[in-house]
């Protein structure tokens, strides 16, 4: 993945600070609140049309692992 460079406002004031990166965390916030807003919409609408959109980010995430996780610590239901 690249890193694309921004010019910020206050990138000037940064350095001078002795930063040479900063993470906006705010814009991928907003980014990411957007996108549960759509699916959940969709979900609420009974069309899960979104269903198997960014699906992909399972991989960056190791959701296998996690998922596998679930099976060795799940709890037997008590009858």
């Amino acid at each position: 993945m690249a890193i694309r460079r921004v010019k910020s406002p206050c990138e000037q004031e940064l350095g001078e600070l002795g930063f040479n990166a900063a993470v906006l965390g705010l814009d991928t916030l907003m980014h990411a609140a957007k996108a549960i807003e759509a699916v959940l919409l969709d979900m609420k609408s009974g069309k899960f049309a979104l269903r198997n959109d960014g699906m992909e980010s399972k991989k960056v995430v190791s959701y296998d692992k996690w998922e596998s996780g679930e099976d060795r610590f799940a709890v037997a239901a008590k009858p």
